[in-house]
């Protein structure tokens, strides 16, 4: 039989309950806010290479940003 784990906050680790919190999954707002700043100041990132696609990007929006100027 499995065992049922239950959920914790990923900022303090404190057990956290679904039923009726509606900070879930985190334990209340302070963590929350806390999670919402680390996105904010780029804490949190998501690592993948730079592909070509994503270079004439890059250079097509400074081209259109240097015509606004």
């Amino acid at each position: 039989m499995a065992v049922k784990r239950k959920p914790h906050c990923p900022i303090c680790k404190v057990e956290v309950g679904a039923a009726n919190n509606k900070y879930f999954p985190f334990c209340g707002e302070r963590c929350q806010m806390v999670d919402l700043g680390r996105w904010l100041n780029e804490g949190y990132s998501v690592p993948a290479p730079i592909t070509e696609r994503d270079i004439g990007t890059l250079e097509r929006l400074m081209e259109a940003q240097q015509e606004e100027d």
